[in-house]
């Protein structure tokens, strides 16, 4: 695991041909303006290539244990700190370090037995994340309000709760415990972007467009914000400046499935169901957790005459996800279609049952009624 680990870092410095001319203390002091600058990946090619001629400075190595976890690689993040500590170094707190690298790479008990009894915020904001990973999420709602009590900073742990709040439905609660992250941290990553889903879920589309902006500007390498900012602008129909972010977010993240909806999405409100439908394809394996996504690839395989293939995937959405509404009204049209009213009433019949359905749907299930009472 190490081995594999060295490796990489000898091919990220083999990547820093920017770097040639510059001495190590050069790059590592550009390697601390993009780290302050949350340019992550630009600061670990520096400091790679920095310890290529000081492989024991204490400093740069501890900025590299931290980059890589912010980067998500779990394993470098460790190999990082192996050599720190060899070196005569530490960081500040090695605890929250590992038990957050633990559970980067789906060790999440041994993650929760580096941090039991430990009472800080950070603490308890690491094991509901543990726990999510693990799919227990009453559990992890219960870590989050437990630890609004901890010791230590607070902020993003009162931002992950604040959104745990408002995916339960209890929006002004989770809106204020966002404004509390906000006040505590305002230039943290978590409470703006908890700030601006507060905001969003208001129709408070310009707001969450602020703090999306905000943060993307802050943070360059949040998948999560620059999505939400295009997310703003395609709903305030600003198309032609979301067309540019999201050109730019494909050519850095190509696989990551958010990216690639959001552009889909773009080519389908352009009328090109076969680019939507190419894109989203590259991704169908991974978008068992995203039912927008799969209801847009549907879309688009219906839309290019691929009818028994669209209505397979609507099948197994609806089953998973019996109350998403826009994918039953879809289904139930291809259904009705076929001449088969009674099973687009089956499937429309969960959804009219919800608060808040558009009209439109609850026509299509009057429809479906009488079609079916009618032959009957």
């Amino acid at each position: 695991m190490v081995r594999r680990t060295n490796i990489a870092l000898v091919s990220l410095a083999a990547l820093a041909l920017a770097a040639c001319g510059m001495d190590p203390q050069e790059k590592f002091a550009r390697a601390q303006g993009n780290f302050t600058a949350h340019e992550y990946s630009q600061a670990r090619l520096d400091l790679v290539s920095a310890l290529e001629g000081q492989p024991e400075d204490v400093a740069m190595l501890k900025m590299l244990a931290q980059v890589q976890l912010k980067l998500g690689d779990a394993e470098g993040a460790l190999f990082a700190l192996e050599r720190l500590e060899k070196a005569g170094g530490k960081l500040d707190d090695p605890i929250l370090f590992r038990a957050e690298a633990e559970i980067l790479r789906g060790r999440n008990d041994d993650a929760l037995e580096l941090l039991q009894g430990d009472k800080r915020a950070d603490a308890h904001r690491l094991r509901a994340l543990a726990m999510v990973r693990e799919g227990k999420f009453d559990e992890a709602r219960e870590e989050l309000k437990r630890g609004m009590d901890g010791t230590g900073p607070k902020a993003e742990l009162q931002a992950d709760y604040a959104q745990f709040l408002m995916a339960d439905g209890n929006l002004d609660e989770g809106a204020k415990i966002a404004a509390m992250a906000l006040a505590a941290a305002p230039d943290a990553l978590g409470p703006q972007i908890a700030s601006a889903v507060a905001a969003e879920r208001r129709g408070q589309r310009e707001k969450a467009l602020q703090f999306y902006d905000k943060a993307s500007k802050s943070y360059p390498e949040s998948s999560t914000a620059m999505i939400g900012r295009i997310r703003q602008l395609g709903e305030l129909d600003r198309v032609d400046e979301a067309e540019g972010l999201i050109k730019a977010a494909v050519d850095r993240s190509p696989d990551d499935v958010d990216i690639v909806f959001l552009a889909a999405r773009l080519d389908a409100e352009k009328g090109d169901w076969a680019e939507a439908r190419t894109r989203l394809q590259r991704v169908e394996s991974r978008m068992r957790e995203y039912p927008d996504a799969q209801l847009l690839y549907a879309r688009s395989l219906l839309e290019e005459g691929q009818v028994e293939l669209g209505r397979s995937i609507l099948r197994r959405l609806n089953a998973r996800f019996p109350e998403h509404a826009q994918s039953a009204a879809l289904l139930a049209e291809v259904l009705l279609s076929q001449g088969d009213p009674a099973g687009a009433q089956k499937v429309l019949t969960p959804v009219v049952a919800q608060e808040g359905v558009p009209e439109a749907i609850r026509q299509l299930y009057r429809r479906a009624e009488t079609q079916s009472a009618g032959r009957s």
